[in-house]
């Protein structure tokens, strides 16, 4: 998203991505693609912790794994910092089509759930997604790929960019580190599949992620990964006669009343669970779940190595746990027979705070120890939004985009 402000301003730039372009493998079975799709081959990399993370490594990066749900998210927080997203979010909402989750598309389990949930007096929303629900079959895998290309990510807008004369792709090619000169960022250090790299640039936009950000500064010398936050969420899981055994999409719906205490419900199948198989997943019986999404501490680092580190506080349990509760009781009401819940160890979707604004960077993205180096990703917010994060990030890319066609 900064590359599109950039490029449609005139700038020439190169795009560097550690992964390869997915369309490649057109063709193959949709679960395998899957599973090539994240990280470790769908097996999940863990913290030291044993705390499972999600993270895709390819053109588009993680949007492309996303359920595609496009909340604002930190709007207060960043303003605090100088940074007021008002108008960018407006333009990134209208780019993507976000649009409420269609009735239509809203898939039987996931209706049950909701249905029980307001007969308990919870109020539960549709979720604004970036989908085009004119092209979308409703399959619920957007978690692994979208058949349809229904689902706006970042790959596209990529494509778009390498038909302009001013953009470059390099593909399959690893950053490892920044060059610094004087203390300002020449460039970058890469390695590819044939050896090693050098990218000369006047500025460098590091937007490697919450997880890969921090350990490229601390190969260039820059102090980065001290606190990491991971939007920890657990699935409670139920089996009910009500339950249809078919995939749908997930999140539809959010039971948002209790996200000023740090966690928010919604119906969801979770991804390691379809990696599983689906007639193992589906079964006779088949369970369907309500995550529990929070918003965790900053209690984690990452070192030079990408070794993840993740602690829960206290007041990470008491969220999960009081969340896991409420969830209970709405699978209790929908049918669900109470000794068939089980509830998931916690999963990490939406890493950051690993190169915060006001630690790492400036409120203008800015490293504070090198100039000319900015950042733009996950790592920069400072604390957990506890929802999706996607429609932020753009956002806030479309802000830096707009600041340094200023700049330079």
């Amino acid at each position: 998203m900064v590359a599109q402000e950039l490029a449609c301003a005139d700038k020439e730039l190169v795009i560097i991505e550690q992964g390869s372009d997915t369309s490649r493998l057109a063709g193959m079975d949709e679960m395998e693609l899957g599973r090539q799709l994240y990280q470790e081959n769908g097996r999940f990399p863990k913290s030291e912790e044993g705390i499972p993370y999600y993270r895709a490594l390819n053109i588009g990066g993680t949007t492309e794994i996303a359920i595609g749900s496009g909340v604002r998210s930190l709007e207060d927080e960043l303003k605090s910092l100088g940074i007021d997203l008002r108008e960018e979010f407006a333009e990134t909402e209208d780019e993507l089509g976000l649009t409420p989750m269609v009735e239509e598309h809203i898939g039987p389990n996931a209706k049950l759930l909701t249905g029980a949930a307001e007969s308990l007096g919870m109020e539960m929303t549709r979720w604004p997604k970036f989908i085009d629900f004119e092209r979308c079959t409703h399959c619920g895998k957007c978690v692994i790929t979208c058949p349809t290309g229904a689902k706006w990510s970042a790959k596209g807008v990529i494509k778009k960019l390498t038909t302009m004369g001013n953009v470059r792709l390099l593909s399959e090619t690893r950053v490892k580190s920044v060059n610094v000169c004087n203390g300002c960022a020449t460039g970058v250090v890469c390695e590819t599949n044939n050896g090693s790299l050098e990218v000369q640039a006047e500025k460098t936009i590091l937007a490697a992620g919450g997880l890969g950000t921090p350990v490229v500064l601390r190969n260039s010398g820059i102090e980065a990964g001290k606190a990491l936050f991971l939007d920890l969420y657990t699935v409670v899981y139920g089996r009910s006669p009500d339950f249809l055994p078919n995939l749908e999409p997930s999140m539809p719906t959010v039971f948002a009343e209790h996200y000023d205490r740090g966690y928010v419900l919604a119906p969801h199948v979770d991804v390691v669970l379809m990696f599983q198989g689906l007639k193992k997943w589906f079964g006779d019986r088949p369970p369907y779940g309500i995550m529990v999404k929070t918003r965790d501490s900053n209690a984690g680092s990452v070192d030079e190595n990408g070794r993840v580190s993740k602690r829960l506080t206290d007041n990470d349990r008491n969220r999960l746990s009081t969340g896991g509760e409420l969830a209970k009781k709405i699978l209790i009401q929908a049918g669900v027979e109470p000794e068939t819940i089980t509830i998931t160890g916690p999963y990490g979707g939406h890493p950051g705070a690993t190169a915060a604004i006001g630690e790492v960077v400036n409120p203008n993205l800015e490293c504070r120890s090198v100039k000319g180096l900015y950042i733009c990703d996950g790592s920069v917010l400072p604390v957990s939004p506890g929802l999706p994060p996607i429609l932020t990030i753009a956002s806030l890319a479309k802000w830096l985009g707009k600041l340094l066609i200023i700049d330079y």
